[in-house]
């Protein structure tokens, strides 16, 4: 059976033992973060909050066997799913009405009617964390769905971090060159497949179609009521709107490494109406968290290893925990010539241009275990002749390292580290006792 909707999805998780059912209302401030960060990476969780009668859901894809689970495969597959669904994306079917529009409401209150959550002490304020944005290209029409933090502003209002140089952002700027708000709707508590695709990034190719190809099955959209956009039949809400030529504050708010990320001036999110379930489910993603980490770095490690495939014979690839699954790869490979580390590296650094460090091992390494990696990269990697920083190359926002005291900002580097066997493998062999 196709899995249709967030709540089939839950069902998987609590069948399979993966859900914690809280029976204490929660407060939004504070309190449903706290308990996200208890079950960060073992537990998805399901809430009642004070004042709400909403519920809360969060952690549903804080673990790699929950994502495989909802998607029918195993974790090792992962990979390969995104790749498949890049190479053979399916085209959504809309439909005439869906679940998503059993509650319409142009009175929208965002205050009384969404338990939006204060995650940390220095956030500036109520933020929503799990929603995908789609808007359409105003030139080409083209539909993209991205993920956007989005700051609780007024009762309509909230402002939403754009990132530059991406699909949302060029859209945002087409549409702000001819004076004209872009129409865009909010999605809170999507198919489990939209929200893996949502940070998908296949240059032209629509998200809603990778997400069809990450279902193999066509994601089912609904028109929208007062926009010209199409959105899941099956979401549990969906905010219509436009991004406004105006903008705010935004920030502070923490990041996907866990901490605080800049105050920026971003543009503002206009609800003109609310639709929603019946008993709808309030998704809540704890930014920082493993969640967090795995939806931006999952896609990434497809990408990655869809690239370096074709340099090297690759065993095994992961993007680390210690680098919030974003700014540190560990890359296995059958190395079949002395170049052919610093190769791969490069080729996963075109593939993401994110990471701050790329360490190629042997295949006899288990990447994901790195206390493994480590000792290659000690008694494997000499100094001076395999470690490489490459200077002055486009990297992350989110790496810090370059700040320095009296306004000076170093230029980003990358470090390249080949902890591959060079010669004489005996050397290397780990004694057994017979």
């Amino acid at each position: 059976m196709v899995l249709k909707d967030l709540r089939g999805y839950i069902r998987i998780l609590e069948d399979a033992g993966f859900l914690k059912r809280l029976s204490k209302p929660l407060s939004t401030k504070y309190e449903v973060s706290s308990v996200l960060k208890k079950y960060n990476g073992k537990k998805a969780v399901f809430a009642s909050v004070k004042g709400f009668e909403m519920n809360v859901v969060g952690n549903l894809c804080c673990s790699k066997e929950f994502i495989a689970k909802g998607l029918d495969i195993e974790p090792n597959q992962l990979i390969h799913q995104f790749i498949h669904a890049s190479q053979f994306p399916i085209e959504p079917k809309v439909f005439n009405n869906g679940p998503s529009q059993e509650v319409e409401n142009e009175n929208v209150d965002l205050n009384r009617e969404l338990p939006i959550l204060t995650h940390y002490e220095h956030d500036r304020g109520p933020y929503i964390t799990s929603s995908i944005i789609i808007a359409k290209d105003p030139e080409t029409h083209r539909a993209n769905a991205s993920y956007h933090r989005m700051l609780l502003t007024g009762k309509k209002r909230l402002a939403a971090r754009l990132v530059e140089g991406r699909n949302l952002h060029a859209f945002y700027q087409k549409s702000k060159s001819i004076k004209k708000p872009l129409e865009a709707a909010v999605i809170i508590g999507a198919p489990l497949e939209l929200l893996l695709a949502a940070a998908m990034s296949y240059g032209d190719i629509s998200e809603l179609t990778l997400a069809g190809g990450l279902m193999k099955n066509p994601l089912e959209l609904v028109k929208c009521k007062t926009i010209n956009i199409e959105v899941p039949r099956r979401a549990e809400i969906v905010l219509e709107g436009h991004l406004l030529l105006e903008k705010e504050k935004e920030g502070p708010f923490v990041d996907i490494t866990g901490s605080y990320d800049v105050v920026r001036e971003q543009p503002i999110f206009e609800v003109e109406m609310l639709t929603r379930q019946e008993d709808a489910l309030y998704q809540a993603l704890l930014s920082g968290g493993l969640e967090h980490q795995l939806l931006m770095g999952t896609p990434k490690e497809a990408q990655i290893y869809d690239k370096v495939k074709n340099v090297s014979a690759v065993k095994e690839l992961s993007l680390t925990q210690a680098g919030s699954n974003w700014l540190d790869v560990v890359i296995s490979i059958k190395k079949r010539h002395q170049q052919e580390p610093y190769l791969t590296a490069l080729a996963a650094i075109a593939a993401h241009y994110s990471l701050k460090r790329v360490v190629i091992v042997d295949e006899d390494i288990d990447v994901n275990n790195l206390l493994m990696v480590e000792k290659a990269i000690l008694e494997r990697a000499h100094p001076v002749e395999d470690f490489f920083v490459l200077k002055n190359i486009k990297g992350s926002t989110l790496d810090k390292s370059g700040i320095r005291s009296d306004n000076i900002v170093l230029p980003p580097a990358k470090i390249v580290i080949d902890a591959t066997i060079k010669d004489q493998r005996e050397f290397f062999e780990r004694g057994k006792i017979p």
